[in-house]
Parts: C-alpha cells; sequence; structure tokens
C-alpha cells in the first residue's frame, strides 16, 4: 500500500535475531517507504556466522545483557535530539521493538538511570511480537515511563515464538499472548484471529510489514497510526473486538 504522509514523524527501529546490519537496515527503509515515516535504526550484533537456531537466540541475549548501558544511553541522546529536532515542529517520534529485540528494553527496566524516570521520549512504545518471558511481565513493564502509549502487539499463532517456548527454559513468549498479568499502562493487541487461516510461518512472526499489510487495509492502517505516534480507535468494532474476560483487542483482518 501506499502512503502519502511526509518524513515530519520519526520511528526508532530495533529489531531481533540473526539479522545482520545489512538486512536490518533494509527492514528500516521498508518500513520508510511503506508508512511514510522517518525511520533511525537500532543495529545491534544479533547473528554469528558459526551458529544457528536456538545457540544463536542464546548468545545473542547475553549480547544484548552486556549492550543494555549503551541502549540507554542512545535513549538519552534521542531525548535531546528530538527536543532539537521534533518537539519544536510538533513531529512525533515513537520505538518499535520486534522479536527479541524487546528484551533490551525489559533489561533497561531495572537500569537506575531509568528506573522510575518519567522522561516522556516517545509517543508510541510498540513491543512487537516480542521473544521476552510473559510471565511476570506486567511487573517490570510498570516501571517504564519512556512514553505516552505502549502497544503490546503479540500472535497467538506466532509459531517462531512457539519455538523458543519449546526449545528453552523461556516460557511462554509474551508476542504469543498475555495470560499471567497486565500491566496497567500497556494496551494489548493480539493478531491471532487476523492471521488464523496464515501457515506461512515467516508472516506469522513478521506481520508488521510487506505482505500482510499489503493484504490488509485494517492492519496497515493500524501500524500506520501507531508508527506515527498516533492513537488508534479502539472502539471501532469493525477493526478491533473486545475480549469480556482479558484486557487484550483482537484485530480483524
Amino acid at each position: 500500500q501506499s502512503c502519502n504522509s511526509s518524513l515530519n514523524d520519526s520511528l526508532v527501529y530495533v529489531h531481533g535475531d540473526s539479522q545482520s546490519p545489512e538486512l536490518s537496515f533494509t527492514r528500516g527503509f521498508q518500513l520508510q517507504q511503506e508508512y511514510g515515516v522517518n525511520v533511525i535504526v537500532f543495529s545491534w550484533p544479533s547473528k554469528d556466522p558459526e551458529l544457528g537456531g536456538i545457540k544463536n537466540f542464546h548468545q545473542s541475549r547475553i549480547r544484548i545483557e552486556k549492550g543494555t548501558p549503551g541502549f540507554v544511553d542512545f535513549l538519552y541522546e534521542l531525548d535531546e535530539w528530538h527536543d532539537t529536532n521534533g518537539r519544536k515542529t510538533n513531529s512525533k517520534l515513537s520505538l518499535f521493538l520486534h522479536s527479541l529485540g524487546n528484551y533490551y528494553l525489559e533489561r533497561s527496566a531495572d537500569d537506575i538511570r531509568l528506573n522510575g524516570n518519567r522522561m516522556e521520549i516517545f509517543d508510541n512504545l510498540v513491543m512487537n511480537a516480542a521473544a521476552i518471558n510473559e510471565k511476570d511481565h506486567n511487573q517490570w513493564l510498570s516501571k517504564i515511563h519512556l512514553q505516552k502509549r505502549i502497544f503490546v502487539n503479540s500472535n497467538r499463532k506466532d509459531m517462531t515464538l512457539k519455538g523458543v517456548t519449546l526449545f528453552t527454559d523461556f516460557g511462554v513468549q509474551l508476542g504469543e499472548e498475555a495470560i499471567h498479568g497486565f500491566a496497567d499502562n500497556a494496551i494489548y493487541i493480539n493478531f491471532g484471529q487476523a492471521l488464523k487461516n496464515e501457515i506461512n510461518f515467516g508472516l506469522l512472526h513478521g506481520y508488521y510489514a510487506g505482505e500482510v499489510p499489503g493484504r490488509s487495509e485494517k492492519i496497515y492502517n493500524y501500524y500506520h497510526t501507531i508508527f506515527h505516534g498516533n492513537d488508534p480507535d479502539l472502539l471501532n468494532s469493525s477493526v478491533f473486538t473486545t475480549n469480556d474476560t482479558i484486557p487484550v483487542f483482537d484485530i480483524n483482518f
């Protein structure tokens, strides 16, 4: 789908596991082209050519743990940059973390420089297909005050994350489904209903760009809205279905 938006708004993209710098920059450019938003890529060492699968996943988690102080430095630099370049023109700045990239946020929650600090750097903070433990996530997520809004995007049919659940001891992943507890400062969107007929494992995990939003105007518009730092209309029953027992919105295809 095409987009006529100008590049006034900015989106910081933190990629997931097993991505080379070239691949991450290519995906960043794709997001910029598809959604008409200025993309800043936070590229981190997530691929060891000598490792594959779960072994690479474990090493990537270790790299994130070592690199979290640098990520927090990056957040402070973004805040200064946006003060100089964005807020005067009312442009929006949002943070988009995909898959294992969300582990940076979890680790940052306990950083003494951020803990309890209400910086509100971002309009939207988007946790997409998070490859982090779902259990007790609400305890640390409630400490995050870097944003106006937090969106937790999940897909209960995500086979990539089900592999993490099955072949590691990290438990159910937040990017599959939130089931044990919910953070009061987060909005939960699940794509399981929208993607119930999808059989491509890659699209069940990477449903934020390319083919899936290319086929679904509702999904495209949702991502376009949150990538530009705006608040989607969750009361639109043609797009979102509410759940009577848990605070999760199902998005429709």
